[in-house]
């Protein structure tokens, strides 16, 4: 997450200098970064918790690919000579 909020001051350095030039303030430059920081937060916390409420569905459908087949996570080592 920081590689990317570091990544985009990192893209708008020119810009930020050529405002600081033409005097805009701390704040209103700030602003902008703000807006994505929020909204990439937002994005973070959302995925997070969007994923305890998959989870159940995700091991649902684990153990009923498994139980239909139980050797996929099992090493055969004929199947390997064969091949």
């Amino acid at each position: 997450m920081c590689f990317y909020i570091k990544q985009f001051v990192d893209d708008h350095k020119e810009q930020l200098g050529i405002l600081k030039t033409l005097r805009y303030s701390n704040g209103q430059l700030a602003k902008r970064f703000w807006a994505f920081g929020l909204s990439f937060g937002a994005g973070a916390l959302l995925g997070y918790f969007a994923s305890f409420l998959m989870m159940g569905h995700f091991y649902d459908f684990r153990l009923l690919t498994l139980s239909q087949n139980p050797c996929i996570l099992c090493y055969d080592s004929v199947r390997w000579t064969l091949f």
